[in-house]
């Protein structure tokens, strides 16, 4: 029940950022597209910062105490699991960061480029009346999980 509701809050944030930046017109749209290709996803995010905590481990275990080759040992095999999709963080802990998955934020990139007119069969953002804006996110959104 839980996923079911941050689904559903995750899907509201996409439908409703592609409603506002659908109404910003074409330049809108090619601005948060551009700023969605260097948005980083959770899975970037863990990777890094297993990594990172791997390497400080390393150095801080050569260079200090041998306490510190524990952060070493822990991260480097989360750091495979990781890679070989068999385990994941929390979801909670990710979406409180701020984090979407590369799924979600693809979602919202060609929904916009849906709008923007890159795609047929769907309608362009022309300004339009609001409700006119509603349907076209809404068609855009379905075209992209279709």
């Amino acid at each position: 029940m839980i996923e079911t509701r941050e689904r559903d809050s995750t899907q509201s944030r996409t439908g409703d950022n592609v409603r506002f930046y659908g109404s910003l017109g074409k330049e809108g749209l090619t601005e948060r597209i551009r700023s969605l290709d260097e948005e980083w996803d959770a899975e970037k995010f863990v990777s890094l910062a297993l990594s990172g905590a791997g390497l400080f481990g390393m150095i801080m275990g050569f260079a200090g105490s041998r306490l510190w080759r524990v952060l070493t040992w822990a991260s480097l095999p989360l750091l495979f699991l990781a890679a070989q999709e068999k385990w994941r963080p929390s979801e909670g802990i990710l979406k409180s960061l701020g984090l979407r998955s590369r799924k979600e934020i693809y979602e919202e990139k060609y929904a916009l480029k849906a709008l923007r007119g890159d795609f047929q069969n769907v309608d362009s953002a022309s300004g339009a009346e609001g409700e006119n804006l509603a349907r076209n996110s809404a068609r855009a959104l379905d075209a992209v999980k279709a």
